[in-house]
C-alpha cells in the first residue's frame, strides 16, 4: 500500500465507514448476546464454517481483519 494512500483521508474514511457497517449494533448485537453456545455464535457470525471454540472464532476475526488491512 502506498504511503499516499494511507494519508488519504477519503480512503481512510471509506475504510472506516465500511468496517462500521459490518459491526453488530442494536438488535443484531442483542440477538448475538442471547445465543446459548459458542457453536451458535460461530454459526451466526460465520455461516457454513465449523468453528468449535471461542479461540477459533477470535482467530478467524483477527485473520479477517489482517486480510482486510493487507
Amino acid at each position: 500500500m502506498a504511503l499516499t494512500t494511507v494519508n488519504d483521508l477519503d480512503y481512510i474514511a471509506a475504510r472506516l465507514h465500511g468496517r462500521r457497517s459490518r459491526l453488530m449494533e442494536k438488535e443484531r448485537l442483542d440477538t448475538l448476546c442471547r445465543l446459548h453456545s459458542v457453536h451458535e455464535l460461530a454459526t451466526a457470525l460465520f455461516p457454513g464454517t465449523s468453528l468449535a471454540s471461542s479461540a477459533s472464532i477470535q482467530q478467524r476475526l483477527v485473520q479477517d481483519l489482517i486480510d482486510e488491512l493487507h
